[in-house]
């Protein structure tokens, strides 16, 4: 299991200011850090998430925070060029798909046979 940053108090980080706007997200990475140890990852989980909630000053600001990528609520799979190195890139805003509980959505979804389709 490994854990990563979403922020200290959970706001939309299109509405805070720079200084909010870094606190929550270095705090967050320095707690995770100390309380998970090894199993503290680099990839930041936006609060909210949706395409109205970040931009890219949030994007610059959770690169700047040694993040290697970011998650959003909008759902869909990354691609290859989302991992293209180099900044800007799509790393910071990585679409993801929510868990179900549904055993054969979850083989589906896990497998790529949903994304195919």
């Amino acid at each position: 299991m490994t854990f990563g940053p979403h922020s200290v108090t959970h706001p939309t980080l299109s509405q805070t200011g720079d200084e909010q706007l870094r606190f929550e997200i270095s705090e967050s990475w320095r707690r995770v850090r100390s309380e998970a140890g090894a199993a503290a990852v680099p990839i930041f989980c936006y609060p909210n998430g949706d395409a109205t909630d970040f931009q890219t000053r949030e994007e610059n600001a959770v690169a700047s925070c040694g993040m290697r990528a970011a998650l959003s609520a909008r759902p869909g799979y990354p691609s290859r060029r989302d991992f293209a190195t180099g900044y800007p890139s799509a790393r910071f805003r990585l679409p993801r798909f929510g868990y179900t509980s549904d055993p054969t959505l979850f083989i589906q979804v896990a497998s790529g046979i949903e994304w195919a389709k």
